[in-house]
């Protein structure tokens, strides 16, 4: 079944580059009309570069080992936050970190900063305009929380959210990108590290859990 969706998943942007580029070859065209068609292969082929790393760095899990040590919670995070500046600018979004500096955690540190990486992004491109990212963490449990303001998800497409080539509706009819690995990966790396993930959300906030052994 993998090898299926990962057929249909590369086929979709490589049908829609041969479509365009067709339609370029039926007339000749104004020029600004060839600029917004090779913008829409561009488009086409950065998803597909994004849709094939992902499944590198899938293959890559299989065999990939966990070498653990102590972290800076506080210091991934902030990286993650300039990683995704330009997006969250874009959408006039806050983020809040309510998590003291000196917090550390012991996790793989590639590992546990694709885990933020993927989850920051999606927070990002799912959360609303001018809403909010806030981390939390909360010591006694040694759980971070990530929370979005957002449309919601139902509570149907919940457990489903981690299966691979998975999106929800709300995702596959925006214009927005993916290829429904993201939390494939951070499902797998968190399993890796014996880390606890779950998911909730409501009509207005999705929230993502890592609990994170001690």
């Amino acid at each position: 079944q993998f090898t299926a969706d990962a057929s249909h998943e590369i086929r979709t942007p490589l049908a829609a580059i041969r479509g365009t580029l067709e339609v370029l070859l039926r007339k000749k065209r104004e020029p600004e009309q060839y600029e917004e068609k090779i913008k829409e292969v561009i488009n086409q082929t950065d998803r597909l570069n994004h849709l094939l790393d992902q499944l590198l760095q899938l293959a890559r899990l299989e065999s990939g080992s966990v070498k653990k040590e102590q972290l800076n919670l506080y210091k991934i995070l902030k990286e993650a936050e300039f990683k995704f500046d330009k997006q969250i600018q874009q959408k006039g979004m806050l983020v809040s970190i309510s998590i003291a500096e000196s917090v550390s955690i012991l996790a793989d540190n590639f590992f546990f900063s694709v885990i933020i990486d993927n989850l920051v992004s999606n927070a990002v491109k799912y959360g609303v305009v001018n809403g909010k990212i806030s981390f939390n963490w909360v010591n006694d449990t040694h759980t971070l929380s990530i929370t979005n303001d957002s449309t919601g998800i139902t509570q149907q497409q919940l457990p489903l959210l981690f299966n691979r080539f998975y999106r929800t509706d709300n995702s596959r009819n925006s214009m927005i990108p993916g290829s429904g690995l993201g939390l494939a990966i951070v499902k797998k790396l968190a399993d890796l590290q014996h880390i606890t993930i779950a998911v909730s959300s409501t009509s207005g906030s999705t929230t993502f859990s890592l609990k994170i052994p001690t």
